[in-house]
């Protein structure tokens, strides 16, 4: 009974009180149960419960929800919660149970003055801050959201100058941080409601990221400021190479130096795909290759070993190295067998090649459009692409005239010079 208070009387009376503005506020009667709390508040130990505040600051909003009250009151009653939230934060910040129940009380807090007063916004976005700096990936979706938008629309609202450009290159860095803690809630979360609120946040962070990043043009001085003020932090190089590579801003001498900075100290598959990137933007498709290779064979199993396969299929195509180019775009089919951007990269290759079939080599279309359409068939999204060049080479098909002089007709099976068997197609 000791923390209800220090003698028997107040003891008695605390309990008292308590018990009556429950029972009230059980039976939703709440003025009755807003009277005994007040009581309850005067009579008890102020660490007697945590209850005792959360009930309060209920009781309080909601008597500011009365649309009759003046201007004078509403600001008492909001004053009344803000100090009920100071000393909810200040006796129950850490407890046995949370010890971090103070930070997430915060973010409570910032979220109820934004509410009931606008114009204490740099109040709340350093109530945020110190919310989601300490909760991290535990922090919640609202606190997320709100902090970076607070912070954005702080950003908006100033005048360009170097203060300005400070502001924009923390929000760029914490862009990377706020999405991960986001990741990571969508990921350990059960409840719907809940994911959906991070799926949320993630999306208003791409929003805000866009408006601040805008192109590479403004992007890359930004970062270059941020990482040549610490030039030996790897984590700032690291989440320049994250933000470039979102941005598609490989084709830049900033981008190979932070590439390989990330990629001496923390060697990689990623980090070599990177540098291959940056290789590959420069036109320099042998050093490219080079290194996506080195990262694909020196550094065990790659998370992105399909799309590194691929893009090395692409740039040798690009390149005019078919036999590459077929020779990777097999290895993705063996990573994922229904990856169709390898089928059609597999029937631009027999499309490229030539063979000796007496109808001027035009066989090959009839088996490059034969992996096109399965291209299409595993992966709709690329219907467009496969359709366009469906159309191109179907005009390059054989006349009928051709195949009758090798003693073909429609529909007969043909082997187009070892390279696959196909169904004879006249011209249209």
């Amino acid at each position: 009974d000791e923390k209800y208070g220090d003698t028997e009387e107040q003891i008695l009376k605390c309990k008292e009180a308590l018990s009556l503005y429950r029972t009230y506020r059980d039976q939703d009667q709440t003025e009755e149960a807003y009277k005994h709390w007040r009581t309850a508040c005067k009579e008890c130990p102020e660490d007697v419960t945590e209850r005792l505040y959360y009930d309060g600051i209920q009781f309080v909003k909601e008597k500011m929800d009365d649309e009759s009250l003046s201007p004078e009151k509403q600001k008492v009653f909001f004053d009344s919660l803000m100090i009920l939230w100071d000393m909810r934060i200040r006796i129950f910040g850490v407890t046995e149970k949370d010890p971090k129940n103070g930070c997430d009380l915060k973010g409570q807090k910032a979220t109820d003055m934004l509410r009931n007063n606008k114009d204490m916004y740099e109040e709340a976005l350093q109530l945020y801050k110190e919310a989601v700096d300490c909760l991290k990936e535990e922090a919640r979706a609202t606190y997320i959201t709100n902090y970076y938008q607070l912070k954005y629309n702080k950003f908006a609202r100033m005048d360009d100058g170097p203060e300005r450009e400070v502001l924009r290159e923390e929000l760029l860095f914490e862009y990377l941080d706020l999405q991960g803690y986001c990741d990571h809630g969508i990921l350990n979360n059960t409840n719907d409601k809940i994911i959906k609120g991070y799926e949320s946040s993630k999306a208003k962070l791409d929003e805000y990221f866009l408006k601040l990043a805008q192109d590479c043009e403004h992007l890359i001085p930004v970062l270059e400021h941020l990482v040549n003020s610490d030039p030996k932090n790897l984590k700032k190089n690291k989440d320049a190479l994250k933000l470039l590579n979102m941005m598609q801003c490989a084709d830049s001498d900033f981008y190979m130096k932070v590439a390989l900075a990330v990629c001496a100290a923390e060697p990689s598959c990623e980090c070599n795909y990177n540098i291959g990137m940056g290789y590959a933007k420069q036109q320099n498709v042998r050093k490219a290759l080079e290194y996506i290779e080195k990262g694909i064979n020196n550094y065990g199993d790659c998370e992105n070993k399909e799309k590194m396969l691929l893009t090395a299929a692409q740039l040798s195509m690009a390149s005019g190295m078919t036999g590459s180019a077929r020779t990777y775009a097999n290895k993705v089919l063996d990573v994922n067998p229904n990856s169709g951007e390898a089928l059609m990269v597999i029937g631009d290759v027999i499309a490229a090649s030539t063979c000796e079939d007496k109808m001027e080599g035009r066989s090959v279309y009839w088996l490059a459009c034969d992996y096109y359409a399965r291209a299409k068939a595993k992966d709709s999204s690329l219907a467009d692409k496969v359709d366009k060049k469906i159309a191109s080479w179907q005009r390059q098909f054989p006349t009928t005239e051709q195949m009758f002089f090798i003693s073909k007709t429609e529909g007969d099976t043909f082997d187009v010079c070892g390279m696959g068997t196909t169904t004879c197609r006249a011209r249209n």
